[in-house]
């Protein structure tokens, strides 16, 4: 999502991770709402360390994690790995 351009003003993303991983990469220009349960396994937010600006769309995570994990995080457009 890190290059997306949101039309409407909250979107919702769900995810169900089983036995492996997913890594959401968002935008520094979006609000996330991460709210996801792991069960023997994880569901990281690394996005909320960064504020965006006032009035931001809100991009809301849930789902769950079981046997593997969930990373929600932020990073420029374009690859940077």
């Amino acid at each position: 999502l890190r290059e997306a351009r949101l039309e409407s003003p909250e979107i919702t993303i769900e995810i169900k991770a089983i036995f492996g991983g997913v890594e959401v990469v968002l935008p520094d220009d979006v609000t996330a709402v991460v709210d996801g349960m792991g069960i023997f396994g994880g569901f990281a937010d690394e996005a909320s360390v960064r504020q965006p600006p006032p009035g931001a769309p809100v991009v809301r995570i849930g789902g769950k994690a079981v046997f593997g994990g969930v990373n929600v995080r932020r990073g420029a457009g374009g690859a940077d790995r």
